[in-house]
């Protein structure tokens, strides 16, 4: 099946079988026509969202755009000067917004203290959090933050989209975000631990494996690592870390065998990225794509520690039907 955009006169301006990438080349265009018409749906940037400034926000306006009715997405915009609504070519962008907004607006109402959030924790597990390598503890606790309101939110129906929503949202949330992050950081910390260890080993070698390795470690902690990946994930940590140091003691009695596991690994990364290539860029974004990722740490613990056991069933032929699948 195809799609296209038509002018006024209904020529055929633009087609695609995919109709994201259609849109998403239509839609600069489509947001410059409807900012000029539609201006009136917009709005100048006011200091604070309330009733009096700019009131609830429409999920939806119809506007005319050369001669053509067009649906129109309004969102609410944040600014360091203050808030104000935008109209949008795509209800998925004005969602977006919406999400990020009301996000940012909570962040910041609700703040926790590091301080507390890492009292009592034993020293090694202290030190290695004030070590973590994206902004030490106050940047672990503030991506701790981020996601447990971040998650808050969407449990509790957000974002919101009018002025009371968000203020109703605002406290439900913010009495839970406190013990969700403290929870977070004590979940992480003995991780870290493992994390710093393999580190220093790391530093001690080197060749493709070690490579490697430190091309996993990038993935499984990476800037933002809670946000980005959920403690679903991250609560795995200690044990693909376990299996690095695992691998890493094994590599001296058994260095073919690390070649020959290290070359499945790479076999199954092409695989992914092949498939990939052939997708729209979003895709790799998507839930479907990350589960394949990690399918294959999965994959890792089964080849080179595998009496640690995996979280499920992993195989490389288990990986590339789950790639098949990608659409």
């Amino acid at each position: 099946m195809s799609f296209a955009a038509v002018d006024k006169r209904g020529d055929i301006i633009d087609h695609d079988k995919d109709l994201t990438a259609l849109q998403e080349r239509q839609a600069e265009k489509v947001t410059s026509s409807v900012g000029r018409v539609a201006g009136s749906s917009g709005s100048s940037v006011v200091e604070a969202w309330t009733n009096d400034t700019l009131g609830a926000i429409d999920e939806e306006v119809i506007t005319t755009v050369d001669g053509q009715k067009v649906v129109a997405y309004p969102a609410l915009a944040v600014t360091p000067q203050g808030v104000s609504i935008q109209v949008l070519p795509t209800k998925a962008a004005a969602d977006a917004s919406m999400m990020t907004a009301t996000l940012t607006l909570l962040m910041r109402d609700i703040t926790v203290s590091v301080q507390r959030m890492l009292n009592g924790l034993p020293l090694k597990q202290r030190v290695a959090v004030e070590h973590y390598p994206h902004g030490g503890a106050a940047g672990l606790v503030d991506d701790a933050r981020v996601t447990a309101i971040r998650d808050a939110m969407l449990e509790a129906g957000g974002p919101a989209r009018s002025p009371d929503e968000f203020e109703q949202l605002r406290a439900t949330i913010a009495p839970k975000v406190p013990a969700t992050v403290r929870q977070i950081v004590v979940q992480l910390a003995p991780a870290l631990v493992d994390y710093h260890n393999v580190v220093d080993e790391l530093k001690r070698w080197s060749g493709d494996a070690i490579d490697d390795m430190t091309a996993q470690l990038e993935f499984l902690l990476p800037p933002h690592a809670i946000s980005v990946h959920g403690m679903s994930h991250l609560k795995h940590l200690p044990r693909y870390l376990q299996a690095m140091l695992i691998r890493l003691e094994d590599m001296e009695t058994h260095p073919d065998r690390d070649a020959d596991n290290q070359d499945i690994i790479a076999d199954v990364t092409d695989y992914i990225r092949q498939r990939l290539a052939q997708l729209p860029s979003s895709r790799a974004k998507s839930r479907e794509v990350k589960n394949v990722w990690w399918m294959v740490e999965e994959l890792r613990v089964s080849l080179f520690a595998q009496r640690l056991g995996t979280a499920h069933a992993v195989s490389e032929r288990r990986i590339q039907k789950a790639v098949d699948k990608l659409r």
